[in-house]
């Protein structure tokens, strides 16, 4: 039976895969197909597209570059926003108010005016900034303070959180003095006791006799004074120049009125409005001329009715 047994040829043993201690390789670490190498020196790589790799691959790189340019001009844009907005805000805001006079911009002028600014701001805060500023609203609030003021124009920026405010103010036609103080009215009757113009030649006499002020109170009050300065401007523009102006005795509603180049006076009364007494006037002059008539005076005190004497 020995003969036909095959004697066992000395094969050496297949050669297996020794298992290696899991705590020295885990499946992470090894490598496999399909996968990009990125050059990492680590001996762990969890990813092909691993972003803090020593050494990146082309893609992984340019994907690095792309979100830190992402980044940057994200940043680059919103600081320009930023200081865009705050350069537009300065530039448009009113700390400070500057005052300037017109036509006369070298005239100095003291700090009435630019507190009076200030005042309405800081009740008003939004029309600090130029583009909400009411002028309008602006200009009646100094007038009340000041009525020498005739309008406020801005100009735009004086500085850095600074404005400047035109003003203009009003000239006078005629002065008067009352309780040692000198008004002034102009040709739409504003009276005012600042003025920043020549003296006017035309003088208001009072010969009233009466006390200038009672309980603080002007007699001859702005309603007057108004009415007298629309007598001269609306003569002014018919033509004729009003000479003097005289308050009778005991009265503080009637005036008399001496043109220049006429002979006679006229009486008007602060009861009847100015322009339709002024054309009273204008026409009674006419009429007289014609007929070539000179009266003492002439009385258009009276609605439709001219007396003259």
């Amino acid at each position: 039976m020995k003969l036909f047994k095959r004697q066992k040829q000395d094969v050496p043993k297949r050669r297996q895969n020794e298992v290696r201690p899991t705590a020295e390789f885990d499946d992470a670490a090894t490598f496999r197909r399909g996968r990009t190498l990125t050059g990492s020196v680590s001996s762990l790589i969890r990813s092909s597209n691993e972003s803090q790799a020593d050494l990146k691959s082309s893609r992984v790189h340019s994907h690095v570059l792309r979100k830190k340019r992402r980044h940057v001009t994200a940043f680059f844009v919103t600081t320009v926003c930023i200081t865009a907005g705050l350069y537009v805000f300065i530039s448009q805001f009113t700390a400070q108010a500057t005052v300037q006079a017109s036509p006369d911009s070298s005239l100095q002028l003291d700090t009435t005016y630019s507190d009076a600014i200030d005042e309405y701001l800081s009740d008003h805060m939004s029309q600090r900034l130029r583009m909400f500023t009411d002028v309008e609203q602006l200009t009646r609030h100094v007038q009340a303070t000041a009525p020498e003021v005739e309008s406020i124009q801005m100009r735009g920026s004086s500085g850095f959180g600074a404005s400047l405010f035109e003003i203009t103010f009003r000239e006078p036609i005629a002065s008067w003095d009352v309780n040692s103080q000198k008004l002034y009215v102009d040709a739409t009757g504003v009276p005012f006791s600042r003025n920043y113009f020549s003296p006017p030649s035309l003088r208001i006499t009072d010969e009233s006799g009466l006390v200038a002020t009672v309980s603080g109170q002007s007699i001859m009050s702005n309603r007057f004074m108004s009415y007298v300065g629309q007598v001269i401007g609306l003569a002014k523009e018919e033509g004729y120049t009003v000479d003097t102006i005289v308050i009778p005795e005991s009265m503080t509603r009637q005036v008399e009125v001496y043109l220049d180049g006429v002979d006679y006076y006229f009486k008007f009364s602060s009861d009847r409005p100015a322009g339709e007494a002024v054309d009273d006037m204008t026409k009674t002059v006419e009429w007289m001329r014609g007929r070539q008539l000179t009266p003492e005076y002439v009385d258009v005190r009276v609605e439709g009715r001219v007396f003259y004497k």
